[in-house]
Protein backbone atom coordinates (compact mmCIF):
# COMPACT_ATOMS: atom_id res chain seq x y z
CA UNK A 1 0.00 0.00 0.00
CA UNK A 2 1.30 3.45 -0.81
CA UNK A 3 2.47 5.83 1.71
CA UNK A 4 -0.68 8.68 0.81
CA UNK A 5 -3.05 5.50 0.44
CA UNK A 6 -2.56 5.12 4.42
CA UNK A 7 -5.51 6.63 6.12
CA UNK A 8 -4.62 8.02 9.37
CA UNK A 9 -7.95 7.37 11.79
CA UNK A 10 -6.66 9.55 14.92
CA UNK A 11 -6.82 12.42 12.48
CA UNK A 12 -10.27 11.40 10.63
CA UNK A 13 -11.95 11.01 13.58
CA UNK A 14 -10.73 14.13 15.80
CA UNK A 15 -13.77 16.24 14.80
CA UNK A 16 -16.15 13.22 16.37
CA UNK A 17 -14.12 12.74 19.45
CA UNK A 18 -13.92 16.41 19.79
CA UNK A 19 -17.91 16.28 19.51
CA UNK A 20 -17.60 13.44 21.95
CA UNK A 21 -15.48 15.33 24.42
CA UNK A 22 -17.90 18.30 24.44
CA UNK A 23 -20.97 16.31 25.21
CA UNK A 24 -19.11 14.43 27.57
CA UNK A 25 -17.98 17.65 29.51
CA UNK A 26 -21.70 19.41 28.86
CA UNK A 27 -23.05 16.41 31.11
CA UNK A 28 -20.10 16.69 33.77
CA UNK A 29 -21.25 20.24 33.97
CA UNK A 30 -24.81 19.49 34.29
CA UNK A 31 -23.97 16.53 36.94
CA UNK A 32 -22.50 18.63 38.48
CA UNK A 33 -23.83 21.62 39.01
CA UNK A 34 -26.66 20.68 41.09
CA UNK A 35 -24.19 19.97 44.04
CA UNK A 36 -22.18 23.06 42.96
CA UNK A 37 -25.10 25.40 43.24
CA UNK A 38 -26.53 23.95 46.21
CA UNK A 39 -23.34 24.63 47.76
CA UNK A 40 -23.07 28.33 46.47
CA UNK A 41 -26.73 29.02 47.79
CA UNK A 42 -25.16 28.29 51.46
CA UNK A 43 -21.77 29.82 51.09
CA UNK A 44 -23.28 33.21 49.13
CA UNK A 45 -26.52 34.26 50.39
CA UNK A 46 -27.04 36.94 47.65
CA UNK A 47 -26.66 34.69 44.89
CA UNK A 48 -29.37 34.37 42.67
CA UNK A 49 -32.30 31.83 43.76
CA UNK A 50 -33.46 30.68 40.22
CA UNK A 51 -33.14 27.46 39.19
CA UNK A 52 -32.13 29.05 35.81
CA UNK A 53 -28.53 29.90 37.62
CA UNK A 54 -27.84 26.42 38.05
CA UNK A 55 -27.58 26.46 34.00
CA UNK A 56 -25.55 29.15 34.15
CA UNK A 57 -23.11 26.96 36.36
CA UNK A 58 -23.27 24.28 34.47
CA UNK A 59 -21.97 26.45 31.33
CA UNK A 60 -19.07 27.51 33.47
CA UNK A 61 -18.03 23.86 34.67
CA UNK A 62 -17.89 22.84 31.00
CA UNK A 63 -16.42 25.26 29.77
CA UNK A 64 -13.55 24.70 32.70
CA UNK A 65 -13.44 20.80 31.29
CA UNK A 66 -13.40 22.22 27.70
CA UNK A 67 -10.12 23.91 28.39
CA UNK A 68 -8.71 21.56 30.75
CA UNK A 69 -9.22 19.01 27.58
CA UNK A 70 -8.33 21.16 25.13
CA UNK A 71 -4.61 21.85 26.97
CA UNK A 72 -3.95 18.32 27.26
CA UNK A 73 -5.20 17.53 23.68
CA UNK A 74 -2.62 20.20 22.60
CA UNK A 75 -0.05 18.28 24.53
CA UNK A 76 -0.59 14.87 23.48
CA UNK A 77 -1.47 15.32 19.31
CA UNK A 78 0.27 13.95 17.07
CA UNK A 79 2.44 16.66 15.45
CA UNK A 80 3.09 16.36 11.45
CA UNK A 81 6.30 15.02 10.65
CA UNK A 82 8.58 17.79 9.32
CA UNK A 83 9.08 16.73 5.66
CA UNK A 84 12.07 19.29 5.63
CA UNK A 85 15.34 18.74 6.70
CA UNK A 86 18.86 21.21 7.73
CA UNK A 87 20.39 19.81 4.93
CA UNK A 88 17.57 20.20 2.25
CA UNK A 89 17.62 23.84 3.99
CA UNK A 90 20.99 24.70 3.68
CA UNK A 91 21.36 23.25 -0.15
CA UNK A 92 18.21 25.46 -0.97
CA UNK A 93 20.20 28.57 0.68
CA UNK A 94 23.22 27.54 -1.13
CA UNK A 95 21.53 27.63 -4.58
CA UNK A 96 19.63 31.14 -3.83
CA UNK A 97 22.99 32.81 -3.24
CA UNK A 98 24.70 31.44 -6.01
CA UNK A 99 21.74 32.71 -7.78
CA UNK A 100 22.07 35.64 -6.02
CA UNK A 101 25.62 35.85 -7.22
CA UNK A 102 24.89 34.92 -10.99
CA UNK A 103 22.70 37.55 -10.81
CA UNK A 104 25.35 40.25 -9.82
CA UNK A 105 28.09 38.49 -12.10
CA UNK A 106 25.30 39.50 -15.09
CA UNK A 107 23.99 42.97 -14.03
CA UNK A 108 28.47 43.88 -13.70
CA UNK A 109 28.93 42.18 -17.66
CA UNK A 110 26.07 43.91 -18.75
CA UNK A 111 27.31 47.33 -17.33
CA UNK A 112 30.82 46.86 -18.58
CA UNK A 113 29.60 46.10 -22.07
CA UNK A 114 27.13 49.32 -22.23
CA UNK A 115 30.22 51.33 -20.83
CA UNK A 116 32.42 50.12 -23.78
CA UNK A 117 29.55 50.53 -26.12
CA UNK A 118 29.12 54.25 -24.76
CA UNK A 119 33.42 54.71 -25.70
CA UNK A 120 33.04 53.87 -29.00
Amino acid sequence: MDEREKTNWGRVLTPVIGLAVLVICIGIGLALAGPAFAELKVRIPTLPRDENFRFVIAGGISLVLLLVAGMLYAVVAPKPEQTVSEAVLDKEKKERLAEELRMKKMKRDMKNKMRQRNRE
